[in-house]
């Protein structure tokens, strides 16, 4: 008589694949929901060419939905000459290799660590002309290199993974 299925059989089998069908195209958009967005995805580096960049002139790009502040510090630039205790800080111990490789050249993360505001660069200002990042919403400062010196930002500003390649400084 041959392979002939029953009914019964075959809409059994038929339901199990339907059912198979509804939960693959249930599933997929929870799993693909978990992939980085695109447009993240596009700023997850960022690339800034350095050579027409001033000393103490502060530059600034989009870096995962964020701004970047890169800098050009003066040769020979020590904490020390601006009246900054950077021994002992995390950031300092970050901050200087990155300037003997770099060319002077670094980039922090330009969001205040109290409340998520932008910090202005404040070249001349801060205390004994020693220039800083100051928040202006809550009276944050920044030392030249990240440190929280005064107001309410309980950590330093981040200092992302960075290179320079010839003239291009690359984040991320």
């Amino acid at each position: 008589m041959g392979d002939k299925i029953s009914r019964r059989k075959f809409l059994g089998r038929a339901t199990c694949v339907a059912g198979g069908i509804g939960a693959v195209s249930a599933v997929y958009p929870a799993v693909a929901s978990l992939a980085p967005d695109k447009a993240a995805l596009a700023q997850s580096i960022a690339k800034f060419d350095i050579s027409g960049l001033k000393e103490l002139k502060l530059a600034t790009i989009p870096y995962k939905g964020k701004p970047l502040f890169i800098m050009k510090f003066p040769a020979g630039f020590t904490p020390k000459k601006w009246g900054g205790k950077a021994e002992e800080s995390i950031n300092y111990k970050i901050f200087k290799p990155l300037l003997a490789k770099q060319k002077n050249v670094v980039a922090i993360i330009g969001v205040c660590t109290h409340l998520g505001c932008i910090p202005i660069w404040e070249k001349n200002g801060g205390k004994n002309g020693i220039p800083v990042y100051y928040c202006p919403c809550h009276g944050g400062v920044y030392t030249p290199w990240g440190d929280n010196i005064a107001g309410p930002p309980p950590i330093p500003l981040h200092i992302p993974k960075q290179k320079l390649v010839g003239n291009t400084l690359i984040v991320g």
